[in-house]
């Protein structure tokens, strides 16, 4: 009889029990199988001045963005299209290497864009010179491929005076897509006609962009004596289920020699008619102070909610909600206003360019936290809901940011797929180009394998490895909780005893693999462990209930998760040679069963 000598013993509890997490939290990353480098795809060499204002995917399930650039060299804003593949690597087939810049004049610049059908319009104004006297408001409308579209006004545009009177400049900053696919473009005239004053306007266009002349034939609101902001960025308009569209914009009036900062928004019927039981004469303002609010959706009950930034000796994102009449919902906040908490960190510098609502009426504000101008910026995510509550399932905290060393990075827009995925254009911290990526729920799992026994015999060695090895990932070997030394290669070759995990980070995400526990025994002859009772677990794939089958009647047994997390403890108190196992407590998925002495794993599958 051989002896066998065991240097690691594995001890056992007897209590049967289930572990589960007491809260779920939901952490996002970098989904690393999107894009050209490690989840990410830049398109270089694009200015720092530019301004991507949406994200569309197409019906192809590419994506394009739309937007406008400062190019130093022409002194004049152009029209900026850039365009992914579906799996986000650039389309290097549309315009030169993915960017088509574009100008009907020599300024082009855009304020609000949308899409239908394919269709990318954008809107803003237009000038031969970057004499802001000389702006006029213009529409365009673009093919898929970059082109403007010749169906649309014959040259894929059509550019504004708006009033047959002289006036200094006029622009569109919103745009409302009806569904009978009429476009509604909104904006200011400014300068000469009205004394210097800015009065909002509005026109309606038929799909080939002749001018609806049936859509308030007057063209100006002169009851909404307002300023209208034009800086770019600005949400498409909301249309509501009867017909009546609401745009949203702030405004800085002298009100008794006060200038006093309001966010107004406007609401007009079908025809482009004020509706008068909005506000006064369908304009309401709050005096709210926030800049740049431009971006803006309805929810179900037709509230709005609004988002800019407020400066109070730093910078902060601040959300508005605003209640179906004009009036700031104070159910939401107090006077209906929500200043989200400055990132930790973030030197008081933080600035939201995105706004949604997701399939489970959570708020999401997305965009970035960190020193101006750019060097050390993160990309920010918050959570709240109709309460402006922090979402504590997000991180724990409802606030979380993604890092890409070295510069970082800040959000610009987003297109949302689903509530666990998002398609996000983010400009570098460096200030230059444009990068796209995907942000996913995580579910990353770092699994090692043994390429030999979890026993060895002293003196022999056996290799641990990573299964699914990418390069994006740095990975740190770890033996009973402690780093090896200049260890960071996917595998390692062991010869001694211990509990082996490894550790992969990328960014700001670590993940930490199952432990390996590793056993030496001193053996009179070669493999002399292999020789010890084993045992065979069936059905596999299992889904009621588990048999274990071994050669020896007194081994108890550990069910663990994929990481190593011990999840079921099965004693043996009748010392049986068959165990019968109960799998109700065990969602799908993949498990192991491990010996006591843990000379045996076995992996094997739950379907339900």
């Amino acid at each position: 009889m051989k002896k066998i000598f065991t240097l690691n013993i594995v001890v056992l509890t007897t209590v049967l029990f289930l572990q589960s997490d007491l809260f779920a939290q939901q952490h996002y990353m970098i989904d690393r199988s999107f894009g050209e480098t490690c989840g990410i795809s830049v398109i270089a060499g694009i200015p720092s001045s530019l301004e991507q204002i949406e994200i569309f995917k197409l019906s192809d399930g590419s994506y394009i963005e739309a937007g406008d650039v400062f190019d130093q060299g022409l002194l004049a804003y152009l029209i900026l299209l850039t365009k992914f593949n579906n799996d986000g690597t650039v389309d290097s087939s549309f315009g030169t290497n993915g960017v088509v810049q574009h100008t009907f004049d020599q300024r082009n610049s855009v304020s609000c864009a949308a899409m239908v059908n394919d269709k990318i319009y954008v809107v803003g104004g237009e000038s031969p010179s970057n004499a802001g006297s000389s702006v006029r408001a213009y529409i365009a409308r673009f093919n898929a491929d970059g082109t403007p579209d010749s169906t649309f006004n014959s040259i894929g545009r059509v550019v504004e005076l708006i009033s047959t009177n002289p006036i200094s400049g006029s622009i569109f900053s919103h745009i409302a897509i009806q569904p009978d696919g009429k476009v509604i473009a909104f904006g200011s005239e400014f300068g000469n006609i009205n004394g210097g004053a800015t009065i909002p306007v509005a026109r309606r266009y038929n799909f080939n962009g002749s001018l609806d002349n049936t859509f308030h034939p007057a063209i100006t609101y002169p009851g909404f004596n307002s300023m209208v902001a034009s800086t770019g960025g600005h949400s498409a308009g909301v249309i509501d289920a009867n017909g009546s569209i609401r745009f949203l914009y702030t405004i800085n009036p002298n009100l008794a020699g006060q200038f006093i900062e309001q966010i107004v928004t406007v609401k007009i019927n079908s025809m482009g008619e004020p509706d008068i039981t909005y506000g006064i004469n369908g304009m309401n303002g709050i005096p709210v102070t926030a800049y740049n609010v431009n971006r803006y959706f309805a929810d179900p009950q037709n509230n709005i909610y609004a988002q800019g930034w407020v400066q109070n000796g730093s910078q902060s994102t601040r959300v508005v909600r605003i209640k179906p009449n004009g009036d700031a919902d104070s159910a939401f906040a107090i006077n209906g206003v929500f200043d989200l908490m400055e990132y930790p960190g973030s030197n008081s510098q933080d600035y939201g360019r995105i706004l949604h609502r997701d399939s489970q009426g959570r708020i999401w504000s997305m965009g970035g936290a960190g020193l101006l101008p750019f060097g050390d910026v993160q990309g920010t995510i918050y959570r709240f809901d109709s309460t402006a509550t922090y979402d504590l399932s997000l991180d724990g905290l409802g606030y979380t940011t993604i890092v890409t060393p070295p510069s970082g990075m800040s959000f610009k827009n987003a297109y949302f797929e689903n509530d666990n995925e998002i398609v996000v254009n983010s400009v570098n911290g460096n200030g230059g180009g444009i990068s796209l990526l995907k942000l996913k729920l995580s579910t990353e799992v770092i699994t090692i394998s043994n390429s030999g026994s979890d026993t060895i015999c002293a003196g022999e060695q056996t290799s641990l490895f990573v299964n699914q090895v990418t390069d994006c990932y740095t990975y740190q070997w770890k033996k009973d909780g402690n780093d090896f030394a200049s260890i960071t290669d996917s595998s390692i070759t062991i010869d001694s005893a211990g509990s082996y995990q490894v550790t992969a980070i990328v960014g700001n995400d670590t993940f930490v693999s199952q432990t390996i526990i590793i056993s030496v025994q001193i053996c009179d002859g070669v493999n002399d462990f292999e020789e010890q009772s084993i045992f065979t677990v069936y059905p596999n794939p299992a889904s009621d209930e588990l048999s274990i089958q071994s050669g020896s009647s007194n081994k108890n047994y550990l069910i663990t998760d994929i990481t190593g997390r011990v999840l079921l403890q099965i004693e043996n108190k009748d010392l049986q040679n068959l165990l019968k196992v109960s799998l109700h407590l065990l969602n799908a998925g993949t498990y192991f069963i491990v010996s006591e002495d843990n000379l045996q794993r076995k992996q094997f599958a739950v379907i339900k």
